[in-house]
């Protein structure tokens, strides 16, 4: 065997070995991938399901809120409606011991003219003094009534006034939820919040154009498919290539768009996650099944 031979046997052994830890590495590199890949994945399906857990919750209180607030409300108006009618009947009971004490006063003054008349006139006085005592019987009758509707009245405007300050307390449970939802930037648009809770149904398109950034990395695409096809806004679609347009025949994992308006037959989306080993560009497939 001349030297060219040797030389040449040489360097085959040195590519060979080469490609073996070329291949190595290309699949160690894959396995660290899928791995990282479960993972995130894993991670993006628990923190939805707190978000979903976390949203119930705070339409539970909200609910519980508004009804102890109405609750509040009608006990509110019910105790104002009862206050009026007893401030009524104060005035009235006011009216009617004000024209008992006029009575009093004039069978005073008339009992006291017929005492100083004759003996004759005695039995007419005893009458007059029976009368003055059940007038007097009834004032104070009267005057009971009166201070038990005060009694009353005070009661009724202490119970108003701590159903207005639970209230006032309602209020500012209200208000501190309102600013939980605003700090956490929780969404608030029942359609969003609808993608949120369902998943997005199962749906294959293809990318029709691409945004790319100022790194050349694609930032927005416009796929196939939309609402007709059961699309909603931040539902989350992963886009692959596969067959001749991937470079080797196998298909190849690309990243993932969540969308950010839909229309009937179309839809564009954010890129959300984007592989290393690829770009995203037009004729791309989206799919909500991987």
């Amino acid at each position: 065997m001349s030297f060219v031979g040797k030389v040449l046997i040489f360097v085959q052994v040195v590519l060979s070995i080469c490609f073996m830890a070329f291949a190595g590495a290309v699949f160690a590199t894959h396995s660290n991938w899928k791995a990282k890949f479960e993972q995130a994945q894993t991670s993006v399906q628990q923190a939805q399901g707190e978000l979903n857990t976390a949203r119930q919750q705070l339409e539970t209180v909200r609910d519980e809120a508004a009804r102890q607030v109405k609750a509040a409300e009608d006990r509110a108006n019910e105790a104002e409606q009862r206050n009026v009618t007893l401030l009524a009947q104060v005035d009235q009971e006011r009216r009617k011991n004000n024209r008992l004490e006029q009575e009093l006063a004039t069978q005073t003054g008339i009992a006291r003219t017929k005492s100083d008349e004759a003996a004759f006139r005695q039995q007419e006085a005893e009458q007059q003094r029976v009368l003055n005592k059940s007038l007097h019987a009834s004032l104070d009758e009267s005057t009971t009534q009166l201070r038990t509707i005060q009694d009353e009245l005070f009661s009724q405007q202490l119970a108003h006034e701590q159903l207005q300050a639970r209230y006032n307390e309602l209020l500012e449970e209200k208000a501190f939820l309102q600013n939980v939802v605003k700090l956490n930037n929780l969404e608030t648009d029942p359609q969003a919040v609808a993608a949120m809770q369902e998943p997005a149904p199962p749906v294959e398109g293809l990318v029709e154009e691409v945004q790319r950034d100022k790194t050349n990395r694609t930032k927005y695409v416009q796929i196939s498919i939309g609402s007709d096809d059961g699309l909603l806004v931040n539902h989350e679609l992963d886009v692959f290539r596969i067959g001749p347009q991937s470079g080797n025949g196998r298909s190849q994992y690309l990243g993932k768009i969540r969308i950010i308006d839909v229309s009937p037959d179309q839809a564009v989306g954010l890129v959300i996650k984007s592989a290393k080993n690829g770009i995203i560009g037009v004729g791309d497939n989206v799919t909500t099944q991987l």
